[in-house]
């Protein structure tokens, strides 16, 4: 039986990726037993209940975790991510721009504020964020396909053909991400 914080997040980490989110809580709690402040055992926990839909909970420990570690730009960013999930784009917005005030080349960052100004429909926002994101990681195929959306809502469709087309033949791209890349293309051609 692990007699620290940090075997006990490990044990927890194991479980999930077992798909055990239960026995994973179990470890995460008897982690935060040991070290109430452990911020890595919060945002196994918060992961968890977001993946339930139990966002209350899942905000409860993130914010925790914040509170423990508010440097640590990785827990702000999966509080910006979970506020996103339940509709609370002000404080999710209000998170993102936090971590750039700290780190303004945070590129996952700049994407999920990107993504979340395309959502609310600020477009030009959006594509100046997400060009940013990709300055700091070209390989980012998430980033590229949220661009490659923005300017096509914007009708740039020069412009997002290219970025899909970047995404249908870069290395490195998933095939789930090149399929969808291949099925805009396609959608970019019939609307021609």
């Amino acid at each position: 039986m692990p007699t620290s914080a940090y075997a006990h997040q490990w044990m927890a980490i194991c479980y999930v990726r077992l798909g055990q989110q239960d026995d994973a809580l179990r470890e995460a709690d008897a982690a935060l037993a040991l070290d109430p402040r452990y911020a890595d055992a919060r945002v196994l926990r918060g992961g968890i209940f977001a993946s339930r839909g139990r966002y209350d909970d899942a905000l409860r420990e993130l914010r925790a975790a914040v509170a423990s570690d508010p440097a640590k730009a990785m827990v702000r960013l999966d509080l910006a991510k979970v506020l996103d999930e339940a509709g609370r784009r002000d404080e999710a917005a209000h998170e993102y721009l936090a971590i750039l005030a700290q780190q303004p080349n945070d590129a996952a960052a700049l994407t999920g504020l990107g993504a979340l100004r395309a959502r609310e429909g600020r477009l030009a926002d959006a594509a100046g964020l997400l060009r940013r994101a990709l300055e700091i990681d070209p390989t980012n195929e998430t980033t590229r396909f949220d661009l490659a959306g923005v300017l096509e809502q914007e009708g740039r469709t020069a412009e997002a053909a290219a970025e899909y087309r970047t995404l249908t033949t870069g290395p490195g791209v998933s095939e789930k991400t090149r399929q969808a890349a291949r099925a805009r293309l396609t959608g970019l051609d019939r609307s021609r």
